[in-house]
């Protein structure tokens, strides 16, 4: 899907990159967006690493977290638990390069902060306040040379509006951001309104690597059934997801594996898949006939393998899933009641592929430009 300029991998890297994410999560996107996005960025020739911050604050609620669900399920699903950890810790071994210090605290960042030539703030919603607050590294406020070159890649607010005791702050902080990137429509918004600046939109960086690519990956043949409706949720809850798949189901006399992160089988559900790392999500997306989900990757997995998918709206977190859809003019794809339920199944889920990948290879290709404008120089 790249077609930007080629480079020669067997010189000397370009320039030595830091980048800024989360990387340090058990989310499937999460970890695929990290690595998507240095592999995009070393495919222009230069050297990546990520820089490993890791808040405090997450460190606290994931022991929190950890804590809790100890108590609950880890007698029923220790086997599972540990599979999953080990998976994802594998994923991170092999495919992150990470700075050799780890920093958890702002002062410790700005006081030994990690020295490259350009540094890249994304993807994700690292501007998302009400994840972690407005923490200043995902800014690149700690990048001690002034005249470094600073960048933000499909960065995210997580919402269509900020709330105004985080304005001024933010606004501050993404000024100082030479280019700026993001990756809903309403971030460019945002964007405007707290910096007074101009926002490129750009493709997550899932995107940014080709489908045959993210097979290699595998490595291996898929074992599993050779028809089943793929459920993947974001949330416990969401009655219009579960009853969607439940009418599909019925409909298409298919048997329903939902990737979970519990150990609870609802009505409707065959198998549960709990013990998943990131390659087994994109696995099961690849090889599913039908996938049904409520989160912005499981979408975009879903059309970056032509799936027939459908998606429900997530009730806290939803303008990601709809900017993209309707990037790609694909919001026909959702359902909001039961009325555009039936209609999507009717036509089997389907929609025009050629067109859906037409619009893909476009904002792919102004991506990269983003990037080569950015970072993507050419050798002296």
């Amino acid at each position: 899907m790249f077609s930007g300029e080629v480079i020669d991998l067997n010189t000397e890297p370009i320039m030595q990159i830091g980048i800024i994410t989360f990387h340090f999560g058990a989310n499937f996107g999460a970890l695929l967006q990290a690595y998507a996005l240095c592999n995009a960025v070393e495919s222009l020739g230069h050297s990546v690493k990520i820089i490993d911050f890791i808040p405090e604050r997450y460190a606290k609620d994931a022991s929190l977290i950890g804590t809790i669900r100890n108590g609950i399920v880890s007698v029923l699903n220790y086997k599972n638990r540990q599979i999953k950890r080990k998976r994802i810790a594998t994923f991170r071994e092999q495919h992150f390069k990470l700075t050799d210090r780890r920093y958890t605290t702002v002062e410790d960042i700005n006081n030994n902060p990690p020295v490259f030539d350009a540094y890249i703030c994304g993807s994700d919603q690292i501007w998302n306040p009400e994840l972690f607050g407005v923490l200043s590294p995902y800014f690149l406020d700690f990048v001690p040379n002034a005249d470094s070159m600073k960048l933000s890649y499909a960065a995210s607010f997580g919402g269509e509006f900020l709330d105004a005791s985080y304005k001024y702050l933010i606004g501050q902080y993404v000024r100082r951001i030479q280019y700026i990137s993001v990756r809903e429509t309403t971030g460019i918004d945002i964007v405007r309104e707290v910096a007074g600046r101009e926002a490129t939109q750009v493709m997550d960086p899932v995107f940014l690597i080709a489908p045959h690519e993210w097979e290699a990956l595998l490595g291996h043949p898929f074992s599993g059934p050779s028809e089943y409706i793929l459920l993947y949720t974001m949330e416990t809850n969401n009655y219009q997801l579960l009853e969607s798949v439940r009418y599909l189901a019925e409909r298409c006399h298919m048997q329903v594996i939902h990737l979970s992160w519990g150990i609870r089988k609802r009505q409707g559900i065959d198998y549960i898949i709990n013990n998943a790392g990131p390659l087994e999500f994109i696995e099961l997306i690849k090889n599913a006939s039908y996938v049904c989900t409520n989160s912005f990757h499981g979408a975009a997995f879903s059309i970056i393998f032509n799936k027939p998918f459908l998606v429900v709206p997530h009730k806290s977190r939803n303008i990601r899933i709809v900017s993209l859809l309707e990037k790609l003019e694909l919001t026909s794809q959702m359902v909001t009641d039961n009325h555009s339920l039936y209609q999507l199944v009717e036509r089997n889920l389907e929609y025009d592929t050629n067109k859906a990948t037409r619009l893909i290879h476009n904002a792919i290709d102004s991506s990269f430009d983003f990037l080569q404008t950015t970072v993507g120089v050419s050798r002296n």
